[in-house]
């Protein structure tokens, strides 16, 4: 029992790993700061070592819990899996990467049927909240799967929602909303506004000042700036945050200025310049670290 606790624990810490690499990753991404090809590969690399890790162990666990012979023990192991593997699909719907295969298919589909056989076994050992939280999780793998990845299959889910609801009437457990279908759409929602907006930091425009701070210090984080630093960063995204909500030319640009004192490497050890530019033509205005100044020279 406790080799399948410490695979969950690990299953838990890899993801939670993976989410963080990932914000850091995005983080950059929309603010215009690209990771190189070696950087990419860093990152990649570890998590499927990770992952690797993970499955080895989960394997091994398997083995040993056939020799066993605890039905139990092995429907929890097959839980913990799936589970893992659904925590690593809400990552992926969270940051929109989709990445669609017919082998990541066939793993999503098995990852279901080993909540499916789970809950049969707790059922039959009258482990009723076990069996719950597995016809949950498959009914999520399942909206993972038709809705974001748009895969067919010939899984009843019809059967597994009413399982679900008899578990919860005829049972002291609550009532269990589920979460990936409003994720996705929530996602695809944030999707579409960005896919019509010409405006490169659209996503700052409705940021208040608490959350621009916070988004800020993870910015911070992410670029792994020194302290001094910090004022200059979040100066930098508050003026692009007036460009964002002042700027009405979907022509205009706003670019950083770098030159051999300030570059992309020192960038934020003095105040940050910009310029506007036209897309067009190429206008480009003076140097400014003042966002209202450039906007009120294009006469925005």
């Amino acid at each position: 029992m406790f080799g399948i606790w410490n695979a969950e624990n690990l299953g838990l810490i890899n993801n939670k790993l993976n989410h963080e690499e990932i914000a850091k990753f995005r983080l950059k991404e929309c603010m215009g700061y690209n990771l190189d090809l070696d950087r990419r590969k860093s990152l990649a690399l570890k998590a499927i070592n990770r992952e690797m890790e993970f499955a080895k162990i989960a394997e091994d666990l398997r083995r040993d819990l056939q020799k066993l012979q605890d039905p139990v023990l092995e429907a929890y192991l097959k839980s913990v899996v799936a589970r893992h593997f659904l925590s690593k699909e809400i990552t992926t719907i969270a940051f929109d990467i989709i990445e669609k295969s017919d082998d990541h298919k066939r793993l999503l589909l098995s990852r279901i049927n080993l909540l499916l056989n789970a809950y049969q076994i707790y059922i039959r050992h009258n482990l009723f909240k076990e069996a719950h939280s597995s016809l949950c999780d498959a009914l999520e793998l399942l909206d993972v799967s038709r809705q974001y990845y748009e895969y067919n299959d010939d899984v009843d889910k019809e059967s597994i929602f009413k399982a679900k609801i008899a578990l919860e009437q005829h049972t002291d457990l609550t009532g269990y909303k589920l979460v990936v279908t409003e994720l996705i759409k929530n996602q695809k929602g944030r999707k579409h506004d960005l896919m019509f907006s010409d405006n490169q930091f659209a996503f700052l425009k409705e940021m208040d000042d608490s959350k621009l701070d916070w988004f800020s210090k993870k910015l911070n984080a992410s670029l792994e700036l020194n302290h001094n630093q910090f004022e200059n960063l979040r100066n930098e995204i508050k003026a692009l945050r007036i460009f964002a909500n002042r700027c009405t030319d979907k022509n205009v640009q706003a670019l950083r200025v770098y030159n051999e004192t300030n570059t992309k490497e020192n960038l934020y050890n003095e105040p940050v310049k910009f310029v506007l530019q036209s897309k067009a033509t190429g206008l480009t205005t003076h140097e400014s670290t003042d966002m209202n100044e450039l906007l009120e020279w294009w006469r925005m």
